[in-house]
């Protein structure tokens, strides 16, 4: 196994220019693509907390059969005494 190191070692070295330009060409590769999952990881934590704080808030209220239908006619009644009760609420 040691000779075989020993000839692979020699054998990438012998076109110095060759193996420059590999190893450089690998790591600009992986450096690329760690820059663009990052990114692309950034953006899409970013909207989607947009999304909850600008459309959906950080809390949604629904009637319990919308949640397995998402019917329109399953909705909320008494939504003022909801209200009222949210805001006498002081941990809301």
């Amino acid at each position: 196994m040691k000779l075989l190191i020993k000839i692979a070692w020699r054998n990438i070295w012998r076109n110095r220019q060759r193996s420059i330009v590999m190893i450089i060409a690998i790591a600009a590769g992986l450096w690329g693509g760690l820059m663009a999952t990052s990114i692309m990881v950034g953006l899409v934590s970013k909207r989607f907390e947009t999304g909850i704080e600008q459309h959906v808030s950080h809390i949604q209220i629904n009637h319990p059969e919308f949640l397995i239908d998402q019917n329109v006619e399953f909705y909320i009644d008494d939504w003022e005494a909801l209200r009222s009760y949210l805001e006498n609420d002081p941990e809301v």
